[in-house]
């Protein structure tokens, strides 16, 4: 049963970096574009790959910790240097990159990402 949840995995792996990857392309063409729509149109689409990133990252966690304990690695010190800097590095860059593309979509017209609708609500009672 051990080699399945590693054979799981790392797929979980791969469908994270892939839909992270997407993420990373945005933010870097973003900063050459200046035509509003193609901004859009490009958070959008960065927009769109959170679920896929989340749930793998989840899928990730959830069967690296389960081929921890499976694997009798939680005696070892590098599996918990790899979870303190996964945390570490998984809330920096949500604060960081949440704030940038929030930035961004303030300046072509679009809600924030993580405000649940309330900028969205709020900017059509100011634009009335």
């Amino acid at each position: 049963m051990y080699l399945w949840w590693g054979f799981f995995h790392v797929p979980a792996v791969f469908l994270f970096v892939l839909s992270h990857g997407a993420a990373a392309a945005v933010a870097l063409t973003l900063r050459r574009q200046r035509e509003p729509e193609r901004i859009r149109a490009l958070l959008e689409f960065s927009r769109s790959t959170l679920v896929v990133m989340y749930v793998s990252l989840l899928a990730t966690l959830a069967t690296g910790i389960n081929v921890g304990f499976r694997g009798h690695w939680w005696g070892q010190s590098w599996l918990w240097i790899s979870l303190v800097l996964l945390v570490i590095i998984a809330m920096s860059m949500s604060i960081l990159g949440s704030n940038y593309f929030n930035q961004v979509r303030g300046a072509v017209g679009m809600p924030a990402s993580y405000s649940g609708g309330k900028n969205a609500n709020q900017e059509r009672r100011c634009r009335a």
